[in-house]
């Protein structure tokens, strides 16, 4: 059963969804505390009881993002399963994900306003480098039923998200090339799956 939420939570969960809106439609530069507790409906006193400044508020969409993606690629290890089943499992969950328009849009907004403003979430992108990868906890487990090399799961996991993202990711937010047709997916898929294993399944 979902929890009840009070008062407070939900009018934190409010300015946080106002400030995102606004970044999203003026740029974070553009944005004034009025101005998101405004459209929040809230004084600007209760916007300040909660987020203390405009970057605590961008730390906190951050936050919310890599909470977001982190929970949508979490897929738990089944020894009863094959890896490159499971894998191809984990690969379309992220490749789905990334297309997302909400979460581009997002990503997209997220980023200009840490090119305009480099310290405006830096704590938050420190706390999401040491955050667990939800890729490295499948790593270690398939590494505990010997069925992966010894390595070390935090680099592996990256890469493997790498090679996803380079293809689907950051072609959407940058527009430098196509992302590959749907009929073409399957074959990127295979293809990160059975470079990842190839360098780090047991045989």
């Amino acid at each position: 059963m979902a929890k009840t939420l009070t008062l407070s939570e939900q009018k934190h969960l409010d300015i946080l969804a106002a400030a995102k809106a606004e970044f999203l439609e003026r740029g974070f530069d553009n944005v004034s505390m009025d101005a998101i507790a405004g459209r929040a409906s809230v004084s600007k006193r209760t916007v300040y009881n909660h987020f203390a400044s405009k970057d605590a508020l961008f730390e906190a969409i951050t936050e919310q993002l890599i909470d977001r993606v982190k929970g949508g690629l979490r897929v738990d290890y089944d020894p009863s399963i094959p890896l490159d089943e499971q894998l191809r499992t984990i690969a379309g969950l992220q490749v789905r994900l990334s297309g997302d328009e909400d979460m581009l849009r997002t990503a997209r907004m997220l980023l200009a306003g840490m090119l305009s403003t480099p310290d405006s979430c830096s704590e938050a992108l420190q706390r999401a480098k040491w955050a667990k990868e939800p890729l490295t906890d499948w790593i270690r487990a398939a590494q505990a039923d010997d069925k992966l090399i010894d390595c070390d799961p935090d680099i592996n996991a990256h890469l493997f998200r790498s090679m996803l993202d380079g293809m689907f990711f950051w072609p959407r937010i940058t527009g430098a090339h196509e992302v590959p047709a749907d009929k073409e997916q399957d074959t990127v898929i295979e293809n990160a799956v059975g470079m990842f294993l190839g360098l780090l399944a047991k045989t």
